[in-house]
């Protein structure tokens, strides 16, 4: 038997899926086909002329193919009907089956070019449709073999149909039933004389079922229709449902051919696995539950041996207690400071502030690094075993880094290597500690030039990589002679390091210890005067099924981007991540070499469809670049994205009013790269772009679109209350302020509040005793469960354990940072009751009447006009989406969009913009899918609108 199948799709993605399709398991088919398993033999080629030559050698070799799917849309030249052409020219026999999700040609008109019938596959499509076509066509040339001697006869069509194993029916244009195959006996119960005759809707559930038996005459086809057919005995049967039209060669309706596939053992399989999921949460709440008794358990003997050890009880104390006395003033010296700065203040005065407020972090960070040695040497220091996105977590630490080298004019950069995993497993913030100490380094000894970041990979196995880490800077260098003293405790290069760069010395042999700790190992490489390259390895679990996942965005892959920058390590992130989304990647150093190859590109019909420019090109003459090219009819297609470092964000109305398109920081993310291109690529306008890398650490954090969040301090110290209600104010957030724990409780007692920010140390009532009571479903207070941020000076291992096993949602250690302030309050917030977005309301009747000054006679006239006119603009919109009038369809979806936001409508309201904006960007794939929404919803207003109070179940709309 043949069953040798030829897929010829310029998608290697979409090869790739036929083929996992038509050969499950890894199964192929013998030469002779007859291994009688589920597989085909399929043979793949990438455009229309390898197909065609595929072809051409198999008749040679008396190996002909039984089946061809061939995608419609490809090369110019060897599109699908070319194609199909060429294919049929020299195979007669072969059955072609054209893919496309949207028809360039009329049925009529493909088929009068291949005089021959063809099959089509409309996407998308189900894996069970390919292989129910591949099967079924396979079997029938197979039939067309053995009777190629005869005529083709009636009994022979009988035969075709016998061998199709889903049930067809093929209905008249009255919609009776003319003609079905013993697969649609055998499913229904009916004999063929019983089912000859009847109208279609007498085995169909449906209601609606004249009504998208109507839709697809007029379309041409539906595919992958769930529906329900009726047995004879009533009994229900689901089915995936599929048909196309059969017209005479003057265009009229001849036939509907319908086909169903049974899915009642996959929807039983579904059910099964449903419930299976069921039982395997209920299971995996228990199990968790078991844990954190167990965890508990085991917490509470932990703290029983810590008790055994008196000296190492003194020195966590001694240790715990100079953190807490030390960091609550050192709170109102930073915060002050930071409200200072904040304020009108003389450049003498800033001066002065800013020297005690950079006094005050070094102080801090003195602080910490002794406290982290501490516990790395008592082995306190524990590492974290969570999953993590490196991508994200490194580019989160280069907006800090980008700052403070911005602040000594330094260009700073840093590469992700395409072949490193990003879905890992391991303690980030060590991590981060790491890089924050290296990377830091590089930019406090380096006065000129760049400091350049890059991650490689080192070693991959199947569950975990090493990655090695290099931080390369053009400063002072390490001294050869002095270069084996650098990771030792309390060591810098000489006395005059530390005078003017300041630093403990500590730094390096923190991070050596770490760096073991991840199961790696740290050096570097430097020339005294010309800079250093440190590095270090690190050990990470990839993520349970992550496998290898790298950054895929092949759906903009294709894109002409130049890059106009001086800076070597500039261009080298850029090739690396353009290359990754399988972009075209060029690059100019200057203005000049930016306008020749602008035009090259366009005098050889290939031009850039992005230039990305570094603000460091720019003099004084950007504006007049800028504008030449806009101006110049050649090249004002060509979008202008500026690049400019991060910090300069004040400069950003200016580049756009002198004709930028959009803007993006330096260090690049990669998904900022992605989205610009992906903006540009869909043809949105620049407007919402030009600010998307703007940060401002002050923006609102709002519960809803309009609502505060409502924010109650317990903070006893004066400075502090000051400093964190300051922050919060900045922040848009509503704060009331306890004394101590015993009045936030009377507080909670009489009010609601989104969040509670509460200081561990008060007097009267202290933060863990006022939690206790909050947490206590007996006490009085409103809410058991509003969510509780510890404030604490102390920052010793396992503090943030004990707040959070008193019951606190979060921890904050002081000094309070804003960012540590605005990451608390974000995750907390998320957990807040979230109001439901416009577009999943069907009908708003409380904004209707609110717009409408509660007068109800009026709301009862707008509804009423509303369904009287919406299925006439449909039914318009149906047409000029048959006609491929486009902007007719525009207009009209954008009418529906408007009337229906006019009645509170809001469901229409967003399936009809969907629509608009589908036919703008000529996403033809999903339009029809759409107006079927737009119906659906209509019909779900007028059953809520029914519902109004003063519409008294209007009959007329309900019959409409």
């Amino acid at each position: 038997m043949n069953r040798r199948v030829l897929v010829i799709d310029d998608d290697l993605n979409l090869l790739h899926l036929y083929e996992l399709i038509l050969t499950p398991d890894g199964e192929n088919v013998s030469s002779n086909g007859t291994n009688g398993s589920r597989s085909f033999q399929v043979t793949t080629a990438s455009h229309g002329h390898a197909g065609y030559e595929l072809v051409k050698q198999s008749i040679i070799n008396n190996e002909p193919f039984a089946v061809a799917f061939i995608d419609m849309r490809m090369l110019p030249g060897w599109d699908g009907l070319k194609t199909a052409m060429s294919i049929r020219e020299i195979d007669d026999r072969i059955y072609i089956i054209i893919v496309t999700g949207y028809l360039d040609s009329s049925v009529d008109q493909i088929q009068d070019v291949l005089k021959h019938d063809v099959f089509y596959l409309h996407k998308p499509s189900s894996n069970e449709e390919i292989y129910q076509m591949a099967r079924n066509l396979c079997n029938s040339w197979n039939r067309d073999i053995e009777l190629k001697n005869t005529t083709i006869s009636r009994d022979y069509f009988v035969n075709i149909l016998a061998a199709i194993q889903d049930s067809m029916i093929v209905v008249a244009p009255d919609f009776t039933i003319k003609m079905i195959n013993e697969a649609t006996s055998r499913l229904l119960g009916y004999s063929r004389e019983e089912l000859i005759g009847l109208a279609i809707k007498d085995i169909v559930k449906e209601k609606t079922s004249q009504k998208w038996i109507t839709e697809f005459c007029e379309l041409g086809f539906i595919s992958g229709l769930e529906t329900v057919y009726i047995d004879k005995y009533g009994g229900e049967i689901p089915v995936l449902f599929s048909g196309s039209v059969m017209k005479d060669k003057s265009g009229n309706l001849e036939n509907i051919i319908c086909m169903a596939h049974d899915i009642s053992e996959i929807n039983k399989a579904k059910e099964d696995i449903q419930k299976a999921r069921i039982r395997a949460e209920n299971f995996n709440r228990e199990l968790m539950e078991t844990n954190k008794q167990l965890e508990n358990a085991i917490e509470r003997a932990n703290q029983l041996a810590v008790q055994a050890e008196i000296a190492s009880i003194a020195k966590s104390e001694f240790l715990a207690n100079m953190s807490h006395e030390i960091r609550t003033p050192m709170n109102g010296v930073i915060g002050m400071t930071t409200l200072l700065l904040d304020t009108s203040l003389t450049q003498e005065q800033r001066e002065y502030t800013n020297i005690i407020n950079g006094s005050a972090d070094s102080l801090l960070n003195i602080i910490n690094d002794i406290l982290d040695y501490s516990k790395i040497e008592s082995g306190k220091l524990d590492l974290e075993d969570i999953d993590f996105d490196l991508r994200l977590a490194i580019e989160n630490l280069n907006d800090i880094m980008a700052f403070k080298a911005l602040g000594k004019g330094l260009e700073y950069n840093c590469l992700i290597h395409h072949d490193v995993p990003l879905l890992l497993n391991g303690d980030p913030i060590r991590l981060r500690q790491i890089l924050i100490n290296l990377v830091g380094n590089a930019i406090k000894f380096t006065e000129k030039g760049n400091v350049f970041v890059t991650v490689t990979p080192e070693n991959q196995k199947s569950n975990n990589t090493t990655l090695k880490f290099t931080i390369s800077d053009t400063g002072i260098g390490v001294p050869e002679d002095r270069s084996d003293r650098l990771f030792e405790l309390f060591s810098q290069i000489d006395a005059s390091i530390s005078r003017r760069y300041g630093g403990t010395g500590l730094g390096l042999a923190i991070s050596k210890k770490l760096v073991e700790m991840l199961g790696g190992q740290i050096g570097f490489e430097s020339t005294e005067g010309k800079g250093s390259t440190f590095w270090f390895t690190a050990v990470f679990k990839k993520q349970s099924g992550a496998g290898d996942k790298k950054d895929t965005n092949n759906n903009i892959c294709g894109n002409r981007i130049l890059l106009v920058s001086s800076s070597k390590n500039t261009n080298c992130v850029f090739k690396e991540y353009l290359e990754m989304m399988g972009c075209y990647f060029d690059e100019a150093f200057d203005l000049e070499q930016m306008m020749d190859k602008l035009n090259f590109a366009h005098v050889n019909n290939n031009p850039f469809n992005i230039a990305i420019i570094d603000e460091n090109i720019f003099g004084v003459n950007e504006g007049m670049v800028v504008q030449k090219i806009k101006n110049d009819p050649k090249l004002k297609h060509t979008y202008l994205v500026i690049l400019i470092s991060v910090g300069k964000t004040n400069i950003y109305s200016k580049l756009k009013n002198i004709g930028f398109d959009a803007g993006l920081t330096k260090p690049v993310k990669y998904s900022m790269l992605y989205e610009t291109i992906k903006l540009f690529d869909k043809e949105y306008t620049a407007d919402e772009n030009i600010h998307s890398e703007t940060k401002n650490v002050y923006q609102p954090i709002l519960k809803s679109q309009n609502e505060k969040l409502k924010i109650l301090l317990a903070e006893d110290d004066p400075i502090n209350q000051k400093v964190a209600g300051h922050m919060l104010k900045k922040l848009g957030c509503s704060v009331e302020i306890a004394r101590d724990g015993a009045e936030a409780l009377r507080m909670l007692e009489k009010h609601l509040y989104d969040i509670v920010l509460m200081d561990v140390q008060m007097p009267n009532v202290d933060g863990f005793k006022a939690t206790k009571i909050i947490r206590d479903p007996q006490s009085n207070v409103m809410n058991h469960d509003v969510p509780i941020i510890a404030l604490t000076a102390h920052a010793m291992s396992g503090d943030r354990e004990s707040c959070l096993a008193e019951g606190m949602d979060d921890y904050i250690s002081k000094p309070i940072q804003l960012q540590d302030l605005i990451d608390a309050i974000k995750r907390q917030s998320k957990k807040l009751k979230k109001t439901p977005s416009s577009e999943d309301i069907v009908f708003d009747e409380a904004d209707l009447l609110e717009r409408l000054d509660g007068d109800e006679e009026l709301c009862r006239e707008l509804i009423g006009m509303f369904i009287k006119q919406a299925p006439v603009y449909i039914e318009d919109l149906k047409l000029f989406f048959k006609d491929n009038n486009i902007s007719d369809f525009t207009r009209q979806a954008h009418s529906i969009k408007g009337a229906s936001a006019n009645v509170g409508a809001h469901r229409i309201k967003h399936w009809a913009a969907k629509a608009e904006d589908a036919m703008k960007n000529n996403d033809f794939d999903n339009i029809y899918s759409y107006i079927k929404n737009i119906e659906d919803e209509f019909e779900n207003f007028i059953t809520t609108a029914s519902n109004f109070s003063s519409l008294n179940d209007n009959k007329e709309c309900k019959e409409v």
